[in-house]
């Protein structure tokens, strides 16, 4: 039986690359292995709850912080 299709807000299509020092990634990897996730779920994780604070820090509206899925 197939996976049911995604909501399009659901959907990951975009591709963010950044790079990394051998010594970011070690890190990033060994918190990744803590949380019992992949490094791209941890990163991403780490990187929605940067851009809530960021957001609400700023007071800005034209993105609900909340509208950042898990």
């Amino acid at each position: 039986m197939a996976r049911p299709n995604k909501n399009k807000s659901d959907m990951r299509d975009k591709l963010l690359q950044v790079r990394v020092s051998e010594a970011e990634y070690l890190a990033f990897k060994q918190a990744a292995d803590s949380a019992g996730i992949q490094v791209s779920a941890w990163v991403r994780q780490q990187l929605r709850d940067a851009t809530r604070r960021q957001l609400k820090a700023e007071a800005k509206h034209y993105l609900n912080p909340e509208d950042l899925h898990q």
